[in-house]
């Protein structure tokens, strides 16, 4: 009886065969001509997003059909360009830095242009997002903060595109953006079935994100519950709903989490001219101008703070004390929630698989064009 049973299906599964196989010529003409189709009655779009991190700056250029899936964009990355000089958030305006930089921005703008059809170019949403190295110029010094932001936007609005916004994104902004970027790179949100239409994948699951940036480090990922406080966020993408917790964590970016270390390890010496740091490989030796480390919200000031001070510092490559240091500037203790992740940020238990990149700044995601757009 199992095996007529077991024939029975065979042969079932033969003549879907032979029936997809008979079909697949057909299915592939209508995508083609489906695809067509929609080129012209929508044509592509285009979408400028200059990344502004705490390293420097990078212009991205995306393309999408014109026709969205369920109210949202699907967007492909057609190039990008890295931006050369500063870091924004190190300009001061009309210094020799800021016209070397601006001179960069403008070898970008005219590089993405040659990519964007001429009668296009004035409907392109130009964005600009700055993240956490002018979240803590913005902290340390306003002034300076708007007068940089200000001009940006003066210059942006001079090119041949649709200029929406320069702004300093929240940490709840970068990571939401990071998890967006991560999800749908990875296929989570929507997939190309055998007629060639989007759908969302079948069982779809999400992943965590972990950003390390330089001057902050982002976490995200998405939870069932509706919790309460900004570092809940809720997004629509292809008509699905999704609650995302994330949550950025200034001065724990690679570099300012490095200059907190580095503090950690002068204040544990006695003597500026010989400080051993274990971090360092054994061997390896190099001299630190105070400036360098203190020259920040992230790190206090010692007294009789020098800006020109010199530090010598010799590696002895002590791995289990270079991992209490590392250690010592989180606080694993303070929790007035049911359940923190360091310093008393409260976060619900993380579940599931991460995706962890280590960039100046999480790309930012493509919802910036397709919901804006």
């Amino acid at each position: 009886m199992a095996s007529k049973k077991k024939m029975g299906y065979k042969c079932r599964i033969a003549g879907v065969m032979l029936l997809l196989i008979g079909s697949i010529a057909a299915l592939v003409v209508v995508s083609v001509i489906q695809d067509k189709l929609k080129v012209q009655e929508y044509g592509l779009e285009y979408g400028i997003v200059i990344d502004s991190g705490s390293s420097r700056s990078n212009v991205y250029l995306y393309e999408w059909p014109g026709e969205k899936e369920n109210e949202t964009g699907v967007v492909t990355e057609k190039m990008n360009c890295k931006v050369k000089g500063v870091p924004i958030s190190e300009l001061k305006v009309s210094s020799e830095e800021y016209k070397t930089t601006l001179n960069g921005f403008q070898d970008c703008m005219d590089e993405i242009r040659k990519h964007i059809p001429e009668e296009k170019q004035k409907t392109t949403p130009l964005f600009l997002g700055a993240t956490a190295g002018m979240r803590l110029l913005d902290a340390k010094d306003k002034k300076r903060s708007n007068e940089v932001m200000t001009s940006l936007r003066d210059y942006l609005s001079g090119q041949n595109f649709h200029f929406h916004n320069a702004s300093i994104i929240t940490g709840q902004e970068e990571g939401l953006y990071g998890w967006i970027t991560v999800n749908y790179l990875m296929g989570n949100f929507l997939e190309r079935n055998m007629w060639n239409t989007y759908i969302r994948p079948n069982g779809a699951e999400t992943v965590g994100s972990m950003d390390l940036g330089g001057a902050s480090t982002q976490i995200a990922f998405q939870v069932q519950e509706e919790g309460q406080g900004p570092d809940y966020m809720l997004v629509k993408l292809y008509g699905y709903p999704y609650t995302v917790y994330t949550h950025s964590f200034l001065c724990y970016g690679k570099n300012e989490a490095d200059k907190r270390v580095l503090d950690k390890v002068i204040k544990g010496s006695s003597d500026p001219a010989y400080i051993v740091n274990p971090c360092y490989p054994k061997g390896f030796n190099t001299t630190i101008k105070a400036s360098a480390i203190y020259d920040t919200e992230c790190t206090t000031k010692p007294k009789n703070y020098n800006p020109y001070q010199e530090f010598y510092m010799f590696g002895s490559s002590d791995s289990k004390k270079c991992g209490e240091l590392v250690k010592s500037i989180f606080d694993f203790k303070k929790c007035s929630s049911k359940q923190c992740s360091f310093n008393g940020v409260e976060q619900p238990p993380v579940t599931g698989e991460f995706m962890v990149t280590v960039s100046d700044i999480t790309v930012q995601s493509k919802e910036l064009l397709i919901q804006n757009h």
